[in-house]
């Protein structure tokens, strides 16, 4: 008489437990996955980052603050599509194409490489005593000498105009900069002007064997500097400016300029792999102030 409502209260359990199962497993929501679908973007940036990030490009760029209808602008594109990397290069773009940029840039070199802003004056002042050494007799067996001086000067003088409108990039500009009498004169001899290059584009001392292959070629005599072969002051200079090496000092200039630290290894092997490639510095440029750590998010 005991067995058939112990079998019941087995029976009824079975069935409480399957229907636990049941409703643990089988009935389920399935997780909905749409192709393509982008959810909606993220609100929570404040106006202050927005207004933060314009002005330190501008600042970065032009040196110095947008305009209220500029920040409006600027503002206004990054919000709209919450700041996307994509609004920041459209942005960025805008401030690359202000002529006062390609100003900024020239003038930022000139002051680090002829220690003062670009002087028209005192190159063409230059240029007239040159040319005066021209008339004189007694400096005849330098007239070859002293012409090719007013040639680097003359070219020196068509700087501003040739980079504002594009028709010589950062290289040339670097190149024009450092092959001239004023340059000579702030870094006498071929001791001090090798050494000059790799503090101010390598951010560096040379190496010994550096130092004396590249005093060396600047000297005359031939000489291996970063693996390629020259014997004078200008294939030094060219040689220099198309290395490795000075790609890779110009990553490390922007990112102690923009982020105060160096770059990582990946970092700087990186951008300047597409600099190197691309002899596209706004790129370069526009590639570190885009970044999440210059927007500050």
């Amino acid at each position: 008489m005991l067995l058939y409502p112990m079998k019941s209260i087995l029976s009824g359990f079975s069935i409480l437990m399957l229907l636990v199962i049941i409703a643990a497993t089988g009935c389920k929501k399935d997780d909905i996955i749409l192709d393509d679908n982008t959810a909606p973007p993220d609100s929570t940036i404040s106006t202050l980052i927005l207004e933060n990030y314009v002005a330190k490009c501008y600042i970065s760029l032009l040196g110095r603050d947008p305009s209220p209808t500029e920040e409006a602008d600027a503002v206004a594109l990054l919000r709209a599509s919450n700041m996307s990397v994509a609004s920041r290069n459209e942005m960025i773009d805008e401030i690359l194409s202000y002529s006062e940029y390609r100003d900024k840039i020239l003038e930022f070199n000139s002051i680090k490489l002829l220690n003062s802003a670009f002087d028209t004056t005192e190159i063409q002042t230059q240029i007239f005593i040159y040319n005066s050494l021209l008339n004189d007799p007694q400096y005849a067996q330098f007239y070859d000498l002293i012409i090719e001086v007013i040639d680097n000067l003359e070219t020196l003088l068509a700087t501003p105009n040739d980079f504002r409108n594009g028709t010589i990039g950062m290289q040339e500009m670097h190149r024009r900069l450092v092959s001239n009498e004023i340059y000579d004169q702030i870094n006498m001899g071929s001791f001090n002007f090798v050494l000059s290059l790799f503090n101010n584009f390598l951010y560096r001392d040379p190496t010994s064997e550096e130092h004396d292959a590249g005093i060396t070629m600047v000297d005359g005599f031939v000489a291996v500097v970063f693996y390629e072969t020259g014997n004078s002051k200008e294939q030094f200079v060219e040689i220099f400016l198309n290395s490795d090496d000075y790609f890779e000092g110009q990553v490390r200039e922007l990112y102690f300029k923009y982020l105060f630290r160096e770059p990582t290894s990946e970092e700087q092997s990186y951008h300047a792999i597409r600099y190197r490639d691309s002899g596209n510095y706004d790129r370069l440029q526009k590639d570190i102030l885009s970044l999440d750590e210059f927007a500050g998010l």
